[in-house]
């Protein structure tokens, strides 16, 4: 075996010389293009399910996404979230005592974290074939919850998505 090289720039170069040895690096490969996020209604059509199996499945998402945030946030109250991250967008100390609350919480919580999809996939089979669940699984739905601006606010405030 060869040694190890001893600067960043000669196991560049030792990278690069394998990439070569195996034809390139597939110059032509793209990613695939994002999936559309949808509705559960939308999703719900893609699939053929009906109107019961629709709202089933909006129930067993809304309680999932209810109990990760009271799990995070310490409250399912949406306006009182909006409250504190609003204020803590403008306050660095505000800030620092809500991810600090926030760590906190999903540290105590995290088991519970854990199994929330779990248990909403029960919920599901309970409607559902196993094959259904695994297709709605696929899908990246939008958050079923009512206030259409907790995504972004929550994004603002912790980041990512």
């Amino acid at each position: 075996s060869a040694p190890l090289p001893a600067t960043r720039g000669d196991l560049v170069a030792l990278i690069d010389a394998r990439i070569a040895e195996r034809g390139g690096a597939a110059p032509e490969w793209k990613p695939p293009p994002p999936k559309p996020r949808l509705t559960v209604e939308e999703a719900g059509a893609e699939m053929g399910l009906t109107p019961f199996e629709v709202d089933a499945v909006r129930s067993a998402y809304q309680a999932a996404e209810a109990e990760l945030i009271a799990s995070v946030m310490g409250t399912a109250d949406l306006d009182a979230i909006k409250e504190e991250v609003a204020a803590a967008k403008e306050d660095p100390d505000r800030k620092a005592a809500l991810v600090q609350k926030a760590v906190g919480n999903v540290i105590r919580n995290l088991g519970k974290m854990m199994t929330i999809e779990d248990r909403r996939d029960r919920d599901l089979r309970r409607v559902l074939s196993e094959e259904q669940v695994k297709k709605l699984k696929g899908y990246d739905l939008k958050p079923t919850l009512a206030d259409a601006e907790l995504e972004g606010i929550l994004k603002d405030a912790f980041g990512g998505r």
